[in-house]
């Protein structure tokens, strides 16, 4: 059975990118890394031309991943994950996440994702009658849990799952992407199941600060597509209205507790009023098409 392992590069550092290839070498799964980087930077890594995908700019997390899952499905890996470039890949991974499971069955597997700062669990999602998110927690859970929305980070993937529910929507370029898909497979009935014997520790990137009520805010870049892709979501037949709705309203809350308590303030109002124009606009045209 061929395991092949797709990570996302923008700029890593490259002792701890060795260290994560070798973990997954450990354990059997080959890995194509697509780098995002402006600048060659992963040269000292030893992997072939069809296991390293330059972009020479960043073309955003949705297309990157769309590169790896073509080349991994070039390869005819039976299984694909998902991996950041700062991800730590427990020894148990290929055990209990992949070793007996049928790459004929469409099926999408997960498992706890723990925050590498600070320790805390990052939680799956379940959506309730209304297709409103409730946040679950399965760290302490001793069974396998069914879940409806999962970050890609760690996610494993039979490959036939992608011919019944495509590839990823590069117009969302970062933020959303991983959700959306998952929609997609709430959709075609195929389940989400989450490991909680694994435990994947993820550093969550491009923080600036922490602000009041518990948020964080991130960079300006960041904001725009935060605060865009709601729009873009409420297009989509398969996403309930409630959530793409929720989303909107709270990406707007967190715009403006950017731009209250944000280190580049007018950078974060800048990037904001663009995203909600363009996800209008959006909106529009979608509307007179």
């Amino acid at each position: 059975m061929k395991v092949i392992a797709v990570i996302i590069t923008f700029y890593p550092e490259i002792t701890a990118l060795k260290k994560m290839l070798a973990s997954l070498n450990k354990q059997g799964i080959d890995a194509v890394v697509v780098d995002n980087s402006p600048n060659q930077v992963l040269l000292d890594l030893s992997l072939s031309e069809d296991h390293i995908i330059y972009n020479s700019q960043n073309v955003g997390i949705a297309k990157a991943q769309n590169l790896g899952i073509e080349a991994a499905l070039n390869q005819d890996a039976d299984f694909i994950c998902f991996f950041d470039q700062d991800s730590k890949i427990p020894t148990n991974f290929y055990s209990d996440m992949i070793y007996g499971k049928d790459p004929k069955v469409h099926s999408v597997y997960c498992p706890v994702v723990v925050d590498e700062k600070t320790g805390q669990e990052l939680p799956s999602f379940k959506l309730s009658k209304l297709g409103l998110p409730e946040k679950i927690y399965n760290k302490n859970s001793i069974k396998n849990v069914s879940v409806d929305l999962a970050i890609s980070s760690g996610s494993v993937v039979s490959s036939n799952t992608f011919r019944i529910t495509g590839l990823m929507d590069d117009k969302l370029f970062i933020d959303l992407v991983d959700f959306e898909w998952c929609f997609r497979c709430i959709h075609h009935n195929i389940p989400i199941v989450c490991i909680p014997t694994v435990q994947l520790l993820h550093s969550i990137g491009d923080r600036e600060s922490k602000v009041p009520f518990g948020g964080s805010v991130h960079s300006p870049f960041r904001t725009y597509y935060k605060t865009r892709n709601p729009f873009y979501l409420l297009t989509k037949f398969h996403i309930p209205f409630l959530y793409s709705f929720k989303l909107i309203l709270s990406s707007n809350i967190q715009l403006f507790l950017s731009v209250v308590f944000g280190q580049n303030r007018r950078q974060h109002f800048q990037s904001g009023y663009k995203g909600i124009r363009d996800g209008l606009i959006f909106l529009t045209n979608r509307k007179k098409s």
